[in-house]
């Protein structure tokens, strides 16, 4: 892309041979401007260079694991619960809702209070320390979704690198902020009861050391900005792909209602739980296919081979940026019966594992991806099982087009919500 050799890989095979067979020799990221801006100079997680991700991964990993599954589980519950009632608040006094604002409220919770045990209010009128990280947090999702040439021409990459590190001041203003929650964490933790993912972390690392501590909030950093955007951006998909196909709505409300209804007493509102996950395979199915349907980052995280490498008869140098093209992986027709149609169904049988792969795969895929997972679910669900969503009153379809950008985004819009 621009002037830095790139390979686009849209054959699954060559895909999984790359990054499962020979994984390797592609664990490194891509130098950038915005990679280094956001990526602690390639000394995090999501964007480091092996040799830094070889050293955080295995202590990352650990600190997820080490955190009490089922207190993540009611924390997200309760998220979700808390996200229902403001929306039934909000039909109550209006029945058009713009759902952006609503998901990236609802996944910003999800994350702060997992790894920090704090609550972005979800009554907007309500001020706390938290609120002054909404601005830039919306700021850097803006960046990464545009297309920069500074970051792939080689002559404005330095140009493009000093205005990030001396102009733009969001990763510092996040930092700032979250260096603040490490500190305290670190003052207040009970190594024998974590609190949160923060305090898992300091106990995987040796704190007397800055640097470690810096790793800490740029991982907090990461995750904060990856899981909010991402996880957000799908559920707004949902609800634009679930109004303009009634017919897949109605089939899930009938399902979760029927999971639902031998527990129910004399609730107002539907409360889906992760236990009911294996119990709704149609809304699961409805859940893959808007992730297929709208693949959020078309091309993946890139990767970039450190060493040359022939997989399949194709000679990748070192150097080269490998990007997975996901979306051709979900689109096209050698692979997909109707792959322009929004098709529920094609999930029911077939996982379609060789072809559907949100979170990527190999060893540099989505590590909280699992989360990711849960927290899709309840949300989704739970909106579903006591909301009818449409096209506001004289809009038979809500526009379906992207926005142009490496993020798959939908324009603008605007939703009608009914209590079930």
């Amino acid at each position: 892309m621009g002037d830095k050799y790139s390979i686009v890989l849209n054959d699954p095979e060559v895909i999984k041979d790359i990054f499962l067979t020979n994984p390797d020799n592609f664990l490194s990221r891509p130098h950038s401007p915005t990679n280094r801006y956001v990526g602690y100079d390639y000394k995090g997680i999501a964007f480091a260079d092996e040799s830094y991700w070889r050293v955080n991964k295995p202590k990352i990993v650990s600190a997820f694991s080490n955190t009490n599954l089922k207190k993540v589980n009611a924390l997200f519950e309760q998220t979700t619960n808390e996200f229902i009632s403001l929306m039934t608040s909000m039909e109550k006094k209006s029945k058009s809702c713009n759902p952006k604002v609503l998901c990236q409220n609802y996944t910003m919770n999800i994350i702060f209070r997992y790894v920090y045990s704090f609550d972005i209010p979800f009554d907007e009128d309500k001020k706390g320390k938290e609120i002054r990280l909404i601005d830039p947090i919306q700021r850097i999702f803006v960046m990464l979704g545009n297309f920069s040439f500074g970051d792939f021409i080689s002559f404005l990459n330095p140009i493009y690198d000093f205005y990030l590190q001396h102009f733009r001041t969001e990763i510092s203003e996040i930092d700032e902020f979250i260096a603040e929650v490490v500190k305290e964490h670190i003052e207040t933790i009970d190594r024998d009861n974590p609190r949160d993912l923060v305090d898992s972390l300091i106990l995987e690392f040796d704190i007397t050391k800055q640097e470690n501590i810096d790793t800490i909030v740029c991982f907090g950093r990461e995750i904060l900005i990856a899981s909010t955007d991402s996880i957000a951006n799908v559920l707004e998909w949902f609800f634009l792909l679930l109004a303009n196909n009634q017919d897949a709505q109605e089939k899930c409300y009938r399902e979760l209602r029927g999971v639902f209804e031998p527990k129910m007493l004399n609730e107002d509102e539907l409360k889906i739980t992760m236990k009911d996950r294996n119990f709704t395979p149609f809304f699961n199915s409805t859940l893959k296919e808007t992730m297929r349907y709208k693949m959020i980052g078309p091309l993946g995280v890139p990767r970039v081979a450190t060493k040359d490498t022939v997989t399949k008869g194709i000679f990748i140098p070192k150097g080269a940026a490998i990007y997975q093209n996901l979306h051709a992986l979900s689109n096209l027709e050698q692979y997909w019966n109707e792959p322009n149609r929004f098709i529920p169904e094609r999930f029911l049988n077939n996982s379609h594992s060789d072809l559907f792969m949100p979170f990527s795969i190999g060893k540099r895929g989505c590590l909280g991806s699992s989360l990711a997972k849960d927290e899709l679910f309840l949300a989704a669900a739970n909106i579903l099982a006591n909301f009818k969503i449409s096209p506001l009153d004289g809009i038979t379809k809500i526009d379906e087009t992207s926005t142009i950008g490496l993020a798959q985004l939908p324009h603008h819009f605007d939703v009608k919500i009914e209590r079930r």
